[in-house]
Parts: structure tokens; C-alpha cells; sequence
């Protein structure tokens, strides 16, 4: 028995164990206690068999995706250009109306217009994809 009368509980021995011995230099451990007994070994030389995250290897997706702001109806702009066409930045994409209120959705970037994600008097929630554009600086490298 433990010192709070409890009889061990093997999960919890377990948990502890490994958490002593990860992130350390031990590379084995026993302990035996009563009718329970752990060991844990394992290779030092093959602590980083998982290499460390590299931000830099992941290929950042090209396309900006133009995202609503509001909880509403999407109007699209009847001077909006079809898919391939360019668009400046600031160029207006369409509005959202909300609660009577048009707010207008405009370009962040210069670009190709790339997909449309929603049609024209549908309802979008906070959030939603409206459009995706391939800025100038990635459409013209």
C-alpha cells in the first residue's frame, strides 16, 4: 500500500515513470513496489527520431482567400471581372448586406481573380470564403 492507503494504481506508475525519463538523459528506469513493477529502457542515441518542425518546408498555400466579415446576403459587385481576370487592390468585390446595411468586401491584393465561392444574393456566415485571388507578385513569378 501507498502512503494514502491506496492500493497502486499501475496507469498512474506508468504515467509517472515516463514522465520522468522523457526529456532526460536516463535511458533505463526501474521501479518495483509490492506486487507491481515498471521498466522503461530505451536507445539515448535515438532521442530525436521525430525531426523538429521546419516552418520553412511547409509551402505556404499562394492564393488569398477573401473571407466575410459580417453574417449576411452577398452581393457580387456587378463590376467584378470573371475568373482570370485582374483586379486591383482595393477593387470592389461585392457587399454584404446585414440588417438592411450594405458593407462592401474589397480586394486586399492585386491579382487573378482566381474562384467565386459564392453566389450572387446567397447568405454567408462570419468567416466564409467568398473569393480567392492569386496576388501579382506569385501569378507573374
Amino acid at each position: 500500500m501507498n502512503p494514502s492507503g491506496d492500493a497502486p494504481n499501475p496507469a498512474r506508475a506508468i504515467e509517472e515513470v515516463l514522465d520522468a525519463v522523457r526529456g532526460s538523459s536516463i535511458s533505463e528506469l526501474e521501479i518495483e513496489w509490492e506486487d507491481l513493477r515498471v521498466r522503461v529502457a530505451r536507445d539515448p542515441s535515438a532521442s530525436n527520431l521525430v525531426p523538429p518542425y521546419d516552418e520553412s518546408a511547409v509551402e505556404p498555400d499562394p492564393e488569398v482567400t477573401v473571407r466575410s466579415a459580417y453574417v449576411g446576403v452577398f452581393h457580387v459587385d456587378s463590376s467584378l471581372p470573371g475568373h482570370g481576370s485582374s483586379l486591383s487592390a482595393g477593387a470592389r468585390i461585392g457587399e454584404i448586406e446585414t440588417l438592411g446595411m450594405r458593407n462592401p468586401i474589397i480586394s486586399p491584393v492585386a491579382g487573378v481573380l482566381v474562384d467565386v465561392l459564392i453566389e450572387d444574393l446567397a447568405p454567408v456566415e462570419y468567416g466564409q470564403p467568398l473569393v480567392t485571388i492569386l496576388p501579382d507578385e506569385i501569378s507573374d513569378g
